[in-house]
């Protein structure tokens, strides 16, 4: 009984952390790529609205409007750092990913004190070293059964890095690396997109829309 209501408390936070997520975005500036492409640095974050049946059971699960994250990274162009199914870890032009995604897919940025404590060479040299690293679906398959049994805080991150990947998992080690926890109440085989967000180290900087 107790667990029940543990789990009913922890869904209703997400749910109420959702819309919170959810009317931020509605106010929040659109911007076509190419005006803002020289703001976004290396280290920055993206967030997806995929329209998927996968990507709308992690949102719904996650109580979040997203269902996909990935890690920005300056190399002469602007690339994504991402783990997607079923490819594992890659990297991608982000001008691909944004005209794929025209409209859903949201720029965000560490706020201030937290990305003043980021290594991005460290985090940069753990992305690199996951590239290539599969895809993990029952990783991901177990943090939606924690998410529905309210289980996921209070979990402690391995010393080693995984094997595989889903896309949260990834950018929460990558960032862990680097010196900064975007989830610290939770194991990186614990986050969701959702659960980056809601923890409040990260603010949103623009509704990113296809380059003109």
């Amino acid at each position: 009984m107790t667990e029940g209501v543990l789990a009913g408390t922890a869904r209703a936070r997400r749910r109420c952390g959702g819309r919170q997520i959810e009317a931020e975005r509605r106010v929040a500036r659109r911007a076509h790529y190419d005006q803002v492409r020289e703001q976004i640095q290396t280290g920055d974050l993206v967030f997806f609205r995929g329209r998927g049946p996968l990507s709308r059971l992690i949102r719904k699960l996650s109580g979040c409007v997203y269902s996909h994250v990935g890690i920005t990274w300056w190399e002469g162009h602007l690339v994504v750092f991402h783990a997607r199914l079923p490819i594992g870890v890659e990297v991608l032009p982000a001008r691909r990913l944004v005209w794929r995604y025209d409209g859903q897919v949201d720029w965000w940025t560490l706020r201030l004190e937290h990305a003043n404590r980021l290594d991005r060479g460290r985090l940069l040299s753990v992305a690199i070293a996951e590239l290539g690293k599969s895809y993990s679906f029952r990783g991901l398959v177990g943090a939606g059964l924690r998410l529905l049994a309210g289980r996921i805080s209070g979990r402690c991150d391995p010393v080693g890095l995984p094997e595989t990947y889903f896309c949260s998992q990834f950018v929460s080690a990558c960032f862990r690396g680097g010196g900064v926890d975007l989830a610290p109440d939770e194991a990186d085989a614990c986050t969701s997109p959702g659960s980056i967000v809601r923890a409040g180290q990260v603010e949103m900087r623009a509704v990113l829309r296809r380059p003109r």
